[in-house]
């Protein structure tokens, strides 16, 4: 008959003196129940081959049986087991436990009888870690739990070995990797060169955190040249940095396709922190259609970045694709020199997410007191050329254009106070704007910059809708084509500038303001009596509309010419003008003529006579950024 166990339950026992550590050399005999007669078990269900009776327990406290480290039994016939000391006699004189009367397969309870300590839920080893080489280090952890190959969850111990085998094992068709509440100490690990459904968890960000064994060490990188992982799922878990920092990337996202990267966080190390804490690059393997949700850093120091977008030095052909990233978390951040840098990006969605507080302070010194709305620096500025936030000493804050090796700065909206002519800038960029960047419903506020467009065709095809910012600062496209900025809720006196024809402004729809005013302003003098100004449209998504103004127009003079002007609201301009009038006592009309263009507002009438006539003006008006 063949032979049989309980799956996936086998023997592991802890040593008696000493609560919780393995019982190493202990000695497990089997004999026919009620006797002294020795009964064999063996190590697989053939029973070709004989366990050693009695079994000395191995380094894991484990009654070892063949590969699979379980124990056959014969299920015809009654077994007693008896568990003695390392140093006991044959037969034992001074056992420590002796369960008579015992048939396979075995039960659960039978084992918690049967060992010294509370049974450790044991799990045979499976076909997966044969084929992966690995053998578990503690049985009592489910296949797939790296405290199962020996992870060290206070991170005292190197835990590398131990999560790579973890992953060997899923990669043989085993269990996802889970790395329980935890800190584990870790070296690179490589994923499968290819693999369909990977799925690498823990209990949470802050809960199980991955910090690096070494500076410069990335913690998750594809080995190969080919391959890719697809439809895999890494979720719930930190990743710090080693304390000297790294001038590199945590998790290196090329080799994946498809896949999604759920509530990652990275931390800190002192002050240490990644250059970035994803690196998506389609070079040497691709990285596209990848989603990253609920990830991002909060107040954390010392990281550069959080996604960089690259192609590993290559070409823009191994620009990563078709990527999402949703619901991005990141507040109140030192050092950052960009969140999401997108430059060497194609198709990049970002989905709400709040960009917050971030700062990476520079002081500057200007030439004297800074006042209206420039000034010069004392040394010329090396960072990069781009629009960042300037806080003066009087804690006003303004944005401002810098130029790379320039001393001049300007900025939009004069000074009111006085500020001494020390300030500090802040230089940290939340997105640095790629190939068909889209931004959709994400809060920016108190930044060095929200958003920057990379000129000489580095950012176009971008969209931006339905955010909120709200700090005062210039939106420049100058050198981009194609951009949309759609309906984004943001303070009246942001300027977007440098607008070459390609692209669009859509701003939510403003207030109906006053009515244009027409005044006669050369020319014959006279009597203008307006009227009911008539509301034509309301205010567009391009914020234009048109009113209709009828006044009566009686000349001093015949025979002669008068010239007006229509005057637009403040922040409004004129786009369109049409004028007709006719003389009231016969209903006859009069010439009338436009001067220069439309957007003059200015007209003349031929006066024949001088008594009343009905002028009507329509005017076009659309709103201006001041």
């Amino acid at each position: 008959m063949t032979a049989t166990i309980s799956p996936p339950m086998f023997l592991q026992f802890q040593n008696p003196n000493n609560s919780g550590s393995p019982a190493v050399g202990f000695k497990l005999f089997t004999y026919q129940a009620g006797t002294a007669t020795k009964q064999s078990t063996w190590t697989d269900s053939t029973q070709a081959v004989q366990n050693a009776n009695p079994m000395a327990l191995d380094a894991n406290g484990v009654a070892s049986g063949g590969a699979s480290a379980a124990i056959w039994g014969d299920p015809s016939l009654t077994y007693k087991f008896v568990w003695a000391p390392a140093n006991d006699t044959d037969p034992p004189s001074s056992p420590i436990r002796t369960i008579d009367n015992i048939s396979f397969p075995v039960s659960l309870g039978f084992i918690q009888v049967l060992t010294s300590q509370p049974v450790l839920a044991s799990y045979v080893r499976t076909a997966a870690e044969m084929a992966a080489g690995v053998t578990p280090v503690n049985y009592a952890y489910a296949i797939g739990d790296i405290r199962r190959y020996g992870a060290d969850p206070t991170g005292g111990n190197d835990s590398t070995a131990a999560i790579q085998a973890a992953i060997n094992q899923h990669a043989q068709g085993g269990p996802g990797v889970y790395k329980p509440a935890g800190t584990y100490k870790t070296g690179t690990l490589v994923p499968p060169v290819t693999q369909f459904g990977f799925h690498m968890y823990g209990d949470g960000p802050g809960r199980t955190t991955l910090i690096a064994s070494a500076a410069n060490t990335p913690i998750f990188q594809h080995s190969g040249t080919t391959g890719a992982i697809e439809y895999g799922l890494f979720e719930n878990f930190s990743i710090k940095a080693h304390a000297s920092g790294s001038t590199g990337s945590a998790f290196y996202c090329s080799g994946m396709r498809s896949c999604i990267i759920r509530n990652v966080r990275g931390l800190s190390n002192g002050s240490a922190g990644y250059n970035a804490l994803f690196d998506l690059a389609a070079s040497p393997n691709p990285c596209y259609g990848n989603i990253f949700e609920n990830c991002g850093l909060d107040q954390q120091t010392g990281w550069s970045k959080i996604w960089y977008c690259n192609n590993n030095g290559t070409s823009s052909s191994n620009n990563p694709n078709a990527n999402t990233i949703i619901n991005p978390w990141v507040y109140a951040n030192v050092g950052l020199s960009v969140a999401i840098d997108a430059y060497n990006s194609t198709v990049l969605n970002i989905i709400g997410g709040d960009f917050e507080a971030n700062t990476t302070s520079v002081p500057i010194t200007f030439t004297g007191s800074p006042a209206g709305t420039s000034a010069t620096l004392t040394a010329a500025w090396s960072g990069a050329t781009g629009l960042y936030n300037i806080t003066f000493s009087d804690a006003e804050v303004r944005s401002a254009s810098f130029t790379n090796g320039s001393t001049a700065v300007a900025w939009l909206t004069s000074l009111s106070g006085a500020p001494t002519s020390s300030a500090t800038v802040n230089t940290a960029v939340m997105i640095n704007m790629g190939q068909n960047t889209t931004i959709f419903g994400s809060w920016f506020e108190l930044n060095g910059a929200d958003l920057y467009y990379v000129p000489l065709g580095g950012s176009n095809g971008s969209v931006v809708q339905g955010c909120y910012f709200s700090t005062v600062h210039t939106v420049s496209f100058a050198g981009c084509t194609g951009n949309a900025w759609v309906m984004n809720n943001e303070p009246v006196t942001q300027s977007w500038v440098n607008n070459n024809g390609t692209n669009v402004r859509l701003k939510p729809a403003v207030d109906v303001p006053a009515a244009p005013s027409v005044a006669q302003t050369a020319g014959s003098g006279g009597t203008l009596t307006p009227g009911s100004a008539v509301t034509l449209t309301q205010p567009n998504l391009a914020n234009i509309m048109a009113y209709l103004l009828p006044y009566t127009w009686t000349p001093t003079t015949a025979a002669t010419f008068s010239q007006f002007t229509v005057t637009p609201p403040t922040n409004w301009q004129i786009v369109g003008l049409s004028v007709g009038m006719t003389r009231n006592a016969s209903g006859q009309p009069r010439a009338t003529a436009i001067n220069g263009t439309s957007s003059d507002g200015t007209f003349s009438t031929d006066n024949v006579t001088n008594d009343s006539h009905s002028l009507v003006v329509e005017v076009t008006i659309k709103h201006i950024d001041p």
